[in-house]
């Protein structure tokens, strides 16, 4: 299996388009007079467009991988798998569709004004689609590691033994307290108490 960097690579998206749409709307609702929220915007959202096509590539190499793992619900899977490819593929088409027309502005002094504004058009209409979708796709991410531990293998995950606080003393030191037997499961920390 590869190196899972599905969980690092997600966060971006899922922070950076939501802040790219507020930028850009409130450039567009402000009469436009300030300048930096289109340029702030527009790479906010140029940059969630790239991390969102590299989070359907992540979510795909370690797919195979989660989908086999026990207790986790196939219907959830690839309702998040059906998410992440379509926000990464529009993702993608955005980002290009983004640096062509800044090219354009950039190259053609005569249309700046009008490329720049056609570049925040697409851009909105885009993060208007894309930001609601990331957001539920996130939930459901979240769903599948924290719920039914998808790519989870230690400390209580779903199907994984439970861990008792010993075997952690080994690693990290000393508890405070002796005597009562804890140990970590789904849902949390549980002590056995002891009979007196």
């Amino acid at each position: 299996m590869p190196i899972n960097y599905h969980p690092i690579v997600v966060h971006f998206p899922v922070a950076l388009l939501p802040l790219a749409l507020i930028f850009v709307a409130l450039h567009w609702g402000l009469g436009r007079r300030f300048g930096w929220l289109s340029s702030a915007g527009l790479t906010l959202a140029g940059v969630g467009f790239a991390f969102a096509y590299l989070a359907m590539v992540t979510g795909n190499w370690v797919g195979e991988v989660v989908e086999k793992q026990p207790g986790v619900r196939e219907a959830v899977l690839e309702e998040h798998e059906g998410a992440g490819q379509f926000i990464g593929i529009l993702g993608l088409v955005a980002l290009i569709l983004l640096v062509l027309i800044l090219l354009v502005a950039w190259r053609s002094p005569a249309v700046r004004g009008r490329a720049v504004v056609l570049a925040e058009l697409v851009t909105l209409v885009v993060l208007v689609v894309l930001v609601p979708l990331t957001l539920s796709t996130a939930k459901l991410g979240g769903e599948l590691v924290y719920e039914m531990g998808a790519g989870v293998k230690v400390l209580g995950g779903p199907g994984a033994p439970p861990v008792n606080f010993p075997q952690l003393t080994a690693l990290f030191g000393e508890r405070e307290e002796e005597g009562a037997e804890d140990e970590v499961r789904p849902g949390g920390i549980y002590r056995e108490e002891e009979d007196d």
